[in-house]
């Protein structure tokens, strides 16, 4: 599985955020940013795949914003948090436990 992969980024994302929850802390927008600390993915990719985690209601807390060309932009970022059902899909989903086996070496059941 390649560091971009959609299934990655994702799983590096919704594992932040769950994290941040736990530790009762709020999620560092320098952390998820297309060039963050977590990965570096093209900025194009970086929204879809926010897009996308948004629209299956795994985050909360951003706004996506068409700009009326087609286009749309990521706006909150630092508002963002995993809801309930993001942390059943992180758990539960078997391509995010293949991504936490293979990042980790640890299987899960």
């Amino acid at each position: 599985m390649a560091y971009d992969d959609m299934e990655v980024v994702m799983y590096k994302i919704l594992r932040y955020l769950y994290d941040q929850l736990k530790a009762g802390r709020r999620a560092e927008p320098k952390m998820i940013r297309a060039e963050g600390d977590l990965f570096v993915i093209n900025e194009r990719y970086w929204k879809w795949i926010l897009s996308e985690m948004k629209a299956h209601d795994w985050i909360r807390g951003i706004t996506i914003v068409q700009n009326g060309k087609g286009d749309f932009y990521v706006d909150k970022l630092e508002n963002i948090e995993i809801t309930m059902d993001g942390a059943f899909f992180l758990k539960d989903d078997k391509y995010m436990k293949e991504v936490c086996e293979e990042l980790t070496g640890i299987r899960r059941s």
